[in-house]
């Protein structure tokens, strides 16, 4: 398993390129549901591997270009095995489906973070 962060917080999922496949029949990810796949429905999901809930309130996520991009609200709490998904852009449509316990984040950002290759 990955080091943890707060004891139990493991980043779970990242999508650096939901248009991987742009202009061709290959997966594409609308993340919000807007109805249009763009650079800015990337995300990065965590996820709290411990039986305990964990305030990842000032957790931050940052890019080697653009340091801090997003920081968890204070007093966010994230549920036993629930996750945090975190979008690069505002929301643009009704967001992404989530589980019981999970949360999505809008880091507002007009343009990608990810640069498709190694971070």
């Amino acid at each position: 398993m990955a080091d943890a962060v707060r004891g139990s917080i493991v980043i779970n999922e990242v999508l650096p390129d939901p248009n991987s496949a742009a202009g061709s029949s290959g997966p594409r990810h609308d993340t919000d549901h807007s109805g249009t796949v763009t650079p800015v429905d990337e995300f990065i999901e965590i996820y709290n591997s411990g039986p305990n809930p964990v305030d990842i309130g000032g957790l931050q996520l940052w890019d080697q270009t653009l340091g801090n991009w997003f920081t968890f609200p204070s007093g966010t709490i994230l549920a036993p095995g629930a996750h945090a998904m975190v979008m690069t852009g505002a929301a643009g449509g009704p967001g992404p489906a989530l589980g019981p316990g999970d949360m999505a984040f809008y880091a507002g950002r007009g343009s990608a973070v990810l640069n498709n290759g190694p971070e």
